[in-house]
């Protein structure tokens, strides 16, 4: 019984050690047009924007324009009409340790009949158009990662300025 283990244990290693190199191989082969094969004839791979730090999700305001979360900085930058706007319109401090960072983005357009108790000035303000919501990563001590939280916000867009404002904090959840 044991000889059997034994001789399974020495294939096993060859074709467990193959497999984590190939894995390896692929994660560290940059991405490219080539590698990727489209079956549909409809569809087409364009590069669209370049030069951000570690961008992590993505969420449409409409065509042509939407907002790109770069994890480890905490940057939220726009993308309109062709143009990567390089002024951020949010920076928000994160702990980056691990996983950690600027994780996920929602949008829902605000409209006549959102309405927040906090912010009622600026549903009538034509320039304000949505609510992003954001999650990420805080510490009170950034740099000892020291009371963690998870955390969700809530922002109004301000397009005329391009900038994320009134944040209000909706959720925590010590991480």
């Amino acid at each position: 019984m044991n000889r059997n283990r034994i001789i399974i244990l020495s294939f096993s290693f060859p074709l467990l050690l193959f497999s984590f190199c190939n894995i390896y191989a692929q994660q560290n082969q940059p991405l490219s047009a080539e590698n990727i094969t489209l079956y549909d004839p409809n569809l087409k791979i364009e590069l669209v924007t370049s030069g951000l730090d570690f961008p992590t999700t993505m969420a449409f305001l409409g065509p042509n324009d939407f907002l790109i979360l770069e994890k480890n900085t905490g940057n939220v930058k726009r993308f309109v009409n062709g143009t990567l706007i390089e002024k951020p319109l949010l920076h928000v401090d994160v702990s980056v340790k691990d996983e950690r960072g600027l994780l996920g983005i929602a949008i829902s357009e605000k409209n006549k009949n959102n309405y927040y108790k906090n912010t009622l000035l600026v549903q009538n303000n034509k320039d304000v158009s949505h609510n992003v919501f954001l999650y990420y990563i805080e510490c009170k001590d950034v740099v000892k990662n020291i009371d963690c939280e998870n955390s969700v916000y809530r922002y109004d867009l301000d397009n005329k300025n391009n900038v994320l404002i009134n944040p209000k904090f909706l959720v925590g959840v010590p991480s």
